[in-house]
């Protein structure tokens, strides 16, 4: 037996030598070496040489192997039964405690919603990829002016950019400034946005067409046929969605078109485009020399392989050859490259990651109120974590168990939250201001939901993990011995620390919220320069074949005019190219000029103006300030009248500022070709008559710019007429409207709205920003009140023993409730002083959304400051009074 003894030794050691998987071996390792040791043992008693019985222990343990299998799946199997019984234990805490349960959802949906909402809008018009084939390689082009300024790109410059360059596999020309007259048999005329673009546009963007076909090379060639694609909301709305329209002929601007083809509904640009036509270019656009005519920008796809930066740099070359061989229309004309969805998304992206940020902040607060309440339960709960523990409950276990339950809790917020969040941005996409680009892509889509289900998650373990931690505490007997006396001085720590946290943060909050607040109230008061009360206004579409030339445009406006003075209410009528604040409008005319008299200067140093053709009775009908000599007269409304213009106090101030530009005569550097019809000539130059004050032209936020108005006669461009009346508002349009069908159904009116309510609009994206962040501020400062009440209510309960005793022994009540006011007062001042600094950052995100407000505003702070330091008083009034009026017995007989 002693042969027997070292042999089965000798057997087992060469059998853990071979199975051994490493220095570290497992319970289930070790029963599966006794195993194969019984083995080669029961084969050597059956007769088997020492190495055959090694051999067929060996060959054993591909049985053992499908063993360790079958003990992996079983171990699965008994983790998916805890995981059953957590959830189902979790469910039933979760359903004993009604109230709790109630106020943890409501506060986790407020903040989850609320984060899945901003997310799912800031997802859609900053995030979210264009819907265009590989949008990653679509980049912007434009021209840059002496101040690096955008600029728009001319034809001729265009063409060198194209031909010239070598980091584009295509490049296409974009002109998006145009509207036109759409008529169609027996129905009325139609205002329609004109996008004229290259051939390779569409191919260039990588996108197929609903119907019909896009554009091909040649469309876009001269004496090409002329051919459009209507957008989707246009074949819908104007053509009833009219299967048959492909090679129908439509009207635009009086010359006929061939509709060759249907984009899909998520072809959205350029923004406001109803119909697209071949860009084929008009004589005089790239007549040799007319490099300053710029009207355009274009659209490029990179090569594989070329970086943004590279491309910018290339057509950087480009631009800097072009200055050296054109100087006198090219000296400080530089090119500009950007990633297209950059351009698209504009200047909100800043305002909606600081939106973003703003709504974590309140996330942020949410998880740490919840968390103070889960530390509360927590503490309740300790007998019967105790109880649990001494029966062999391991802390791995009860963290496990616990965090289960958080996280339904979390999963139970966030399905409140995304259906909150549902409805709020349905909310935004309908009411919000429609001047946010890439309104219509926001959605509720897959990465929203998923960003919702990584948020369920992220929050569950932040405000869970350490309530958990702090109840599945292993040392039992202080728990036992605390049961009576409630949480540890290290849970108090925690509680504590979790209400600074909440201060600071709301304190961030509320200086953005005061800082957006102070900044609309600016922009609510500033002067626009002209009065919107009682104001109509609206634009009209003439057909360019049927109002070929000046005259035919001034007859028409003097027929305007004549026709609505004789409405009932009117007080004054006045036509312009454009009004102030008019969104649907695409006229801009900015120039050079000269004064008469000065020494000469090259072109790209002269002095720059906006020119805006006006009737004689504008100023007086928009209410527009005569600061000095006086406006224009009937007779100078005429092209054959005498030149003159006005200008306004920003010209009158940065180009005369050391004399009086009354009766000076400046020059404009603009031409005018209409057509060779007696009358229409155009007075580029005139002499000073009168200065008007600056008017907000196209926000209330725009700094004011030298302005030069010439009477509407001698450049009767566009129309925009405004009305002013004291008829009823509805009554005065439906009237309106009559008139013009009865001077010319075919000139389609559209715009037509009060002054008033463009004010309005125009204010739409900082009264959105601004409701925004108040909300969340408000959001914030309430539930930092609510938890410091909680931390000093649950403070007050567990100290109700002590209370007593110290009243008993002879403290005053005055005594007490100044040491809970002081405990929470420190936590607010701390909470205060820590979100100071932090609103210092924060600011720097917002400081762009501001109006004549500095990032750190003194009366802001003052207030924020004020505002919190009395939310924490009245927070910690009631503690303080119940703490104060403690009855010594009562406490005594509860302890």
């Amino acid at each position: 037996m002693g042969d027997v003894g070292r042999w089965l030794t000798s057997i087992a050691a060469r059998a853990r030598s071979v199975l051994r998987p490493g220095a570290a071996e497992s319970r289930m390792d070790e029963e599966f070496r006794f195993h194969v040791e019984m083995e080669t043992a029961r084969r050597i008693r059956e007769g088997l040489p020492g190495d055959a019985a090694r051999r067929a222990a060996l060959v054993a343990f591909g049985g053992v192997e499908r063993h360790k299998e079958q003990m992996r799946d079983e171990r699965g199997r008994r983790w998916a039964d805890d995981l059953g019984l957590d959830v189902a234990f979790g469910l039933r805490q979760l359903r004993k405690n009604p109230g709790f349960t109630t106020v943890i959802l409501v506060t986790l949906a407020l903040g989850l919603g609320a984060t899945v909402a901003i997310f799912s809008v800031t997802n859609g018009i900053v995030f979210a990829p264009l819907s265009f084939g590989d949008p990653a390689h679509l980049v912007h082009i434009e021209s840059s002016d002496r101040d690096a300024k955008p600029n728009a790109l001319s034809p001729l410059n265009y063409i060198d950019y194209r031909d010239q360059s070598y980091s584009f596999e295509a490049m296409a020309p974009v002109d998006d400034a145009h509207n036109a007259s759409l008529t169609r048999p027996g129905l009325p005329a139609l205002r329609v946005g004109i996008a004229r673009v290259g051939a390779q546009f569409f191919s260039l963007l990588q996108v197929r067409p609903e119907r019909g076909r896009f554009f091909v090379a040649g469309d876009d060639a001269q004496g090409a046929p002329l051919i459009a694609v209507l957008s989707d909301a246009a074949w819908r709305h104007d053509f009833g969605a009219d299967p048959g329209i492909i090679g129908h002929a439509i009207s635009l601007d009086g010359k006929p078109y061939t509709v060759v083809g249907v984009a899909a509904p998520a072809l959205r640009y350029p923004v406001k485009t109803d119909v697209w036509t071949p860009m084929i270019w008009h004589p005089y656009e790239i007549e040799p020399g007319n490099r300053s005519y710029d009207f355009m920008h274009a659209v490029a796809r990179l090569r594989p392989g070329v970086p943004v930066e590279q491309a910018r740099r290339d057509l950087q070359a480009v631009a800097a050859r072009l200055a050296r061989q054109y100087p006198r229309t090219n000296s400080k004309v530089g090119a500009l490259v950007q990633p297209l969805q950059d351009h698209l998304v504009g200047d909100v992206r800043p305002a909606l990651l600081a939106m973003l940020g703003a709504v974590g902040f309140v996330l942020l607060i949410v998880c740490a109120n919840v968390a103070n309440l889960l530390l509360v339960r927590a503490a309740a709960r300790e007998p019967e974590i105790a109880v649990r523990t001494a029966l062999g409950a391991g802390r791995s276990r009860l963290v496990r168990q616990l965090t289960t339950e958080y996280l339904l809790l979390a999963l139970g917020g966030t399905a409140l939250g995304v259906v909150a969040a549902w409805w709020a941005v349905r909310a935004v996409v309908t009411f919000g201001p429609q001047t946010l680009p890439r309104l219509h892509d926001v959605s509720m889509d897959g990465r929203v939901l998923l960003f919702a289900a990584a948020l369920a998650l992220a929050t569950g373990l932040v405000f869970g993990l350490v309530p958990a931690l702090h109840a599945a505490r292993p040392d039992v007997s202080r728990m036992l011995r605390q049961s009576t006396r409630g949480s540890s001085r290290g849970d108090h720590h925690t509680r504590d620390t979790l209400v600074v946290i909440e201060m600071s943060l709301a304190v961030v909050l509320l200086v953005g919220a005061g800082l957006l607040t102070r900044s609309f109230i600016r922009l609510m008061h500033v002067d626009p320069g002209f009065r919107s009360e009682n104001l109509i206004a609206f634009d009209a579409s003439l057909d360019p074949t049927k109002y070929r030339y000046d005259r035919d445009s001034r007859a028409f406006a003097n027929s305007v005019i004549e026709r609505l003075q004789h409405l009932p209410g009117t007080e004054n009528v006045a036509v312009g190219a454009t009004r102030p604040l008019d969104a649907a409008s695409n006229f801009g005319l900015g120039t050079s000029f000269t004064v008469r008299g000065r020494p000469s200067v090259p072109e790209d140093q002269r002095p720059q103006t906006d020119v805006y053709p006006v009737s004689p009775d504008f100023f007086r009908t928009m209410g527009i300030r005569l600061i000095r000599g006086r406006t224009f007269t009937a007779s100078e409304d005429r092209a054959e009248g005498p030149p003159v213009v006005v200008v306004n106090q920003a010209l009158a101030r940065h180009y005369f500022s050391n004399e009086d530009p009354i009766g000076k005569y400046i020059v404009l550097g603009i031409t005018h070709t209409t057509g060779p019809s007696p009358g229409d000539t155009l007075h580029s130059q005139g002499e000073i008559v009168g200065i008007v004050a600056n008017v907000k032209q196209n926000s209330l936020a725009d700094t004011a710019v030298p302005a030069t108005y010439v009477p509407y006669g001698t450049m009767p461009f566009d129309v925009s007429v405004v009305v002013r009346t004291t008829a009823d508002r509805r009554m005065a349009e439906s009237a309106i409207r009559a008139q013009l069908r009865q001077l010319d159904p075919d000139v389609p009116v559209f715009a037509m709205g009060t002054v008033a309510s463009s004010l309005s609009a125009s204010l739409a994206q900082p009264r959105f920003y601004m409701m925004l962040l108040g909300a969340f501020a408000v959001l914030a400062l309430v539930l930092a009140a609510v938890g410091i009440y909680g931390v000093l209510s649950y403070a007050v309960s567990q100290r109700s023993r002590e209370i007593g005793i110290r009243i008993a022994l002879g403290a005053s009540s005055r005594r007490v409730a100044r040491e809970v006011l002081g405990h929470g007062l420190r936590m607010a001042l701390l909470g205060v002083a820590i979100g100071l600094a932090g609103a210092v950052a924060f600011t720097r995100f917002i400081a762009g959304l501001l109006y004549g407000v500095r990032p750190l505003d003194a009366l802001t702070l003052t207030v924020v400051t004020t505002a919190l330091i009395a939310a924490a008083v009245a927070a910690c009034y009631l503690p303080a009074r119940r703490a104060a009026n403690a009855d010594p017995l009562e406490a005594m007989r509860a302890s």
